[in-house]
């Protein structure tokens, strides 16, 4: 299901691009998409939306008025929204969700301490400093940048780090990095970033 989420966000990020979304609306929207476990619950983030070049196609939601936006659903408490999202994350947790929209942010000390982190910038910049963070084996951060920068500071020791970010009309840099042997700690990087910049560096 994870196409399907990758669709629905970058649905998303095309609508608030052209004005068809609050920063907030996108905001609680790309949360949603994060933890949906299901087909239904994704297409009910988007149902309400003009379709777009390039829009998702999925089955209708059961019933025929809309789901979202409404306070109910909203908050978690409306006819079929969506629970705790437990799958496609590493770990079967919830990831550490973090969000900077029109501000800055800065994560700094142990502020990871799950294998995995969602991370939304719109408008803004977030600093991601992994240098004291001890990482597992296995450690996935889903990045979501709309016209903005995210600063992701490596740990002093080696790290493998794999990305699979999406850049429309954006810069992804890396700075300063060594090469790691195989058997250390792997760092997953997908998502997507439009208009913004995404940095990876290693202050040794």
């Amino acid at each position: 299901m994870e196409k399907e989420r990758d669709q629905i966000i970058d649905h998303l990020s095309n609508c608030f691009a052209r004005d068809l979304l609050t920063a907030e609306d996108f905001e609680l929207r790309v949360e949603r998409a994060h933890q949906a476990s299901t087909l239904d619950q994704l297409a009910g983030l988007i149902e309400d939306l003009p379709t777009l070049p390039g829009s998702p196609r999925f089955a209708a939601p059961s019933g025929s008025h809309s789901r979202f936006p409404s306070g109910d659903y909203a908050e978690g408490r409306g006819e079929g929204s969506p629970g705790p999202y437990r799958g496609g994350f590493p770990g079967d947790l919830e990831p550490e969700t973090t969000y900077a929209i029109f501000s800055e942010q800065k994560l700094a000390g142990n502020w990871l301490r799950r294998n995995s982190a969602a991370a939304t910038v719109a408008l803004g910049s977030m600093v991601m400093d992994l240098r004291d963070v001890t990482l597992g084996p296995y450690t996935e951060i889903q990045l979501t940048a709309f016209m903005g920068e995210i600063t992701i500071i490596l740990p002093d020791y080696p790290v493998l780090v794999e990305s699979s970010v999406s850049t429309i009309l954006a810069e992804f840099k890396r700075k300063g990095m060594g090469r790691a042997p195989d058997n250390a700690p792997l760092l997953k990087l997908k998502g997507y970033a439009v208009l913004s910049q995404i940095t990876l560096k290693q202050k040794r």
